[in-house]
């Protein structure tokens, strides 16, 4: 994804991936027929040891030419999307970090008690998180070498990135999650 630092809007850029069919290699594995017809030694509840049942196995020596990208130029094949993975490297430094407890009344006012919100990043450490500072803890998430999807990052509607994240205490643990400044007491946080 491009993102524009002036308007924080993401872009997809077309063709940047490698094929899903192939997985950028031009080759896919041939489907091949079993030798023993599906009925071979029995090898758990699907039957047979090598088909486990479907009548077909795959040997990793015979391939043939990916039908999705043709083996055609398949490392730059597929258009970017938002269910694919980002670096927190890559978006970290532009946007806010905030710190809010679960018990905390900005909690609801920013909407974060809801479920359908997705997070970035959830995290259990039965507690181990409450030794820490407001800034100790946006520190220690923001500079992780994790990654998410883009998904959790940018809205959809408008594919704008989110304006800050908020790190959300619990008692056993801590969730990230975006924060847009349209729904926010962010600013004020």
């Amino acid at each position: 994804m491009k993102i524009d630092t002036d308007t924080l809007t993401a872009t997809p850029e077309p063709a940047s991936r490698p094929c899903r069919g192939c997985y950028g290699s031009g080759r896919t594995l041939t489907a091949l027929p079993c030798p023993t017809g599906g009925r071979g030694p029995k090898g758990g509840k699907d039957g047979c040891r090598t088909c486990h049942g479907t009548g077909r196995h795959w040997d990793p020596a015979v391939t043939e030419v990916c039908a999705r990208c043709g083996g055609e130029s398949p490392d730059r094949h597929e258009d970017e999307t938002l269910y694919d993975h980002v670096r927190f490297s890559e978006f970290r430094h532009l946007v806010a970090w905030r710190v809010v407890d679960a018990t905390d009344s900005r909690f609801t006012e920013l909407g974060l008690c809801i479920g359908d919100r997705g997070a970035i990043m959830t995290v259990g450490d039965y507690g181990d998180h409450r030794r820490l500072t407001d800034d100790e803890l946006v520190a220690a998430v923001r500079d992780r070498d994790d990654d998410t999807q883009w998904v959790f990052l940018v809205r959809k509607a408008d594919m704008r990135l989110c304006d800050a994240v908020v790190v959300v205490r619990r008692r056993n643990g801590y969730s990230v999650r975006p924060v847009w400044d349209d729904e926010a007491v962010v600013a004020a946080a």
